[in-house]
């Protein structure tokens, strides 16, 4: 893997949840064509969603893209795998703690996990992260 893969895949891979809900608003909803102040509303939600994506992108995937390069493991399973539960413990977290009720937590815990698995799935494509680690011999 390049470092500058990396750093672009870092830069870009919280992106991809804003521009997949972007996407499938216009494409499934009248919503943000319907109305003229419907469209300022949904662009200024978009940037929300950006700011709080790229938020815990760095709150949560840095840690472990940052441990499993220490421990010589990144690659795409470990990367996915470990990014969906620290996905699902945050949006089990956050709903936790701003609605204070355990009501729907399985729901919050599952849409967590689904937005780190496509987040995570990015980064591993556009930083280069291989599918398996290279057998011993063949570093030397």
């Amino acid at each position: 893997m390049k470092r500058s893969r990396v750093v672009l895949g870092v830069v870009l891979a919280p992106s991809a949840l804003p521009l997949a809900y972007a996407l499938f608003a216009l494409l499934f909803s009248s919503y943000a064509i319907e109305a003229p102040e419907h469209l300022d509303q949904f662009l200024l939600g978009l940037l929300a969603m950006a700011i709080v994506c790229y938020a815990a992108s760095y709150v949560l995937g840095a840690p472990v893209i940052a441990c499993l390069l220490l421990a010589r493991r990144l690659t795409c399973l470990p990367c996915i795998g470990l990014s969906i539960l620290v996905g699902a413990a945050g949006g089990a977290a956050a709903y936790k703690y701003y609605l204070r009720d355990s009501g729907e937590i399985v729901v919050a815990a599952l849409l967590g996990g689904c937005a780190a698995l496509l987040v995570a799935a990015v980064f591993c494509t556009i930083a280069g992260v291989p599918w398996k680690s290279a057998p011993a011999g063949a570093a030397a």
